[in-house]
């Protein structure tokens, strides 16, 4: 099998929304990309020893002596062109990791079909000490030309054990004894596949057995924060008075409706029964309703909170939050992880001071979750989090402090306690049995 180069490369893409296996989730920004390609196929697998005497499956597969070796893990792409290399990014790794971020791996295709435009990569154990891909593992992959243009890049999960449908392998354990597990016959292709020739020629049969995923999400403390809002009953009562199905702001970005609100001349163009709130809200309305929207997707960025549309169902919503925080004190605060854990990875949140409690799922779709609690200055905030395949993290605890840049008390320094480091008493009493 030829060698696989794996080395450190760079190139900035921008971050986009990925939402499955296979879609889209970073844009390219050259002129002429590669298509992006499509993930037919990516799972770690367990090279059972010796299978050619060890094992019998069933159904046998088509070659049925394959040489022992063992290759952790296999990656098949469509849509490849002759002579492209695989550029990965591990959000496993490092949640917010980007291709411009010195953390891209770059690997060259060990089989290509060009009658079906598809591409190998199989990873020997050697090659996997360089980037220990792991089961369960969080990738973006795309495709570098030899014109070093980059496709976008796609979300891929590394599955560890649903590629085997639930087979069963009989093979031999290390000290001979007969055992049954789960996996299946493993094929590839391995070689260049000329134009015409038949694929069968250049296709590898072993077999592999499910591996588990042992690996604990890894949290990005620095990417949590509390955002903090404020609302009047005056605001309440705009959004309210916006919220009618008719109006300027229907269909309007937020940044255009900002834009507009700041210039009083528009009032005209405004129905009756609107221009009495946006004269209310003045020159000062174009912050309000960026405030709003910032309020309404504070995972999103400037820019693409700019570009939300308005809608009487968004100054709905708003008008129902305003009320809410109006009602509790005209404080709202809400807990954001932007690109803190790897997509896929659920957080059970509480605020310990109140015993409130919420959920959310860092999803791939916008790589964030936005956590929704009431919180009082000082309240303390514990986070546990498991990841896909229910692996569990190390739990994270902050005090929230409003006045602070991200909404937490410093968490390092001579005064930072961390609010897990409880110190409980030694038990006196002595039970049954305990000496």
């Amino acid at each position: 099998m030829p060698s696989i180069q794996m080395n450190h490369v760079g190139k900035k893409l921008a971050a986009e929304l990925p939402q499955q296996t296979g879609d889209v989730v970073i844009k390219s920004k050259d002129a002429t990309p590669p298509v992006a390609p499509q993930v037919l196929r990516a799972f770690c697998f367990d090279h059972i020893t010796d299978p050619s005497t060890s094992v019998v499956p069933t159904p046998p597969p088509p070659q049925p002596n394959p040489a022992p070796r063992r290759d952790p893990f296999l990656l098949e792409l469509g849509n490849i062109e002759l002579g492209s290399k695989v550029q990965i990014i591990s959000l496993s790794d490092n949640p917010s990791a980007n291709f411009d971020g010195g953390e891209v791996f770059e690997l060259q295709f060990t089989g290509y079909d060009t009658n079906a435009r598809r591409g190998t990569v199989l990873l020997s154990a050697e090659e996997m000490a360089k980037k220990a891909i792991e089961p369960g593992e969080r990738l973006v992959v795309r495709v570098v030309d030899d014109n070093g243009n980059a496709s976008d890049g796609v979300f891929v999960h590394v599955d560890p054990s649903r590629w085997a449908n639930n087979g069963q392998l009989d093979t031999k354990n290390a000290e001979g004894a007969a055992i049954r597990v789960t996996g299946a016959p493993v094929q590839f292709t391995d070689g260049f596949v000329s134009p015409g020739e038949a694929v069968a020629g250049k296709t590898k049969s072993t077999f592999g057995a499910t591996l588990t995923d042992t690996r604990a999400p890894k949290l990005l403390a620095e990417n949590v924060a509390v955002k903090t809002f404020e609302w009047s009953k005056s605001e309440q009562e705009m959004f309210q008075s916006l919220s009618g199905n008719q109006g300027y702001f229907n269909n309007t970005t937020a940044q255009a409706g900002a834009d507009w609100c700041k210039n009083e001349a528009n009032l005209a163009a405004l129905p009756i029964e609107y221009r009495g709130t946006v004269a209310e809200m003045g020159k000062d309305g174009g912050k309000l309703l960026q405030k709003a929207m910032d309020s309404l997707f504070p995972e999103l960025s400037p820019s693409d909170r700019a570009k939300q549309v308005f809608t009487p169902q968004i100054f709905a919503q708003l008008a129902q939050k305003a009320a809410a925080a109006v009602q509790a004190g005209g404080k709202e605060t809400v807990i954001v992880l932007n690109r803190a854990l790897e997509p896929g990875t659920t957080i059970n949140v509480q605020n310990n001071s109140t015993g409130q409690t919420a959920a959310a799922t860092q999803t791939e779709q916008q790589r964030a979750s936005v956590i929704r609690l009431n919180l009082r200055e000082g309240d303390k905030i514990t986070m546990q989090f498991n990841d896909g395949n229910g692996v569990r993290g190390e739990p994270y605890a902050f005090e929230y402090d409003a006045s602070s840049k991200n909404g937490k008390r410093a968490e390092q320094g001579a005064s930072f306690k961390n609010p897990l480091n409880f110190m409980l008493a030694a038990r006196t009493v002595k039970l049954n049995g305990e000496t």
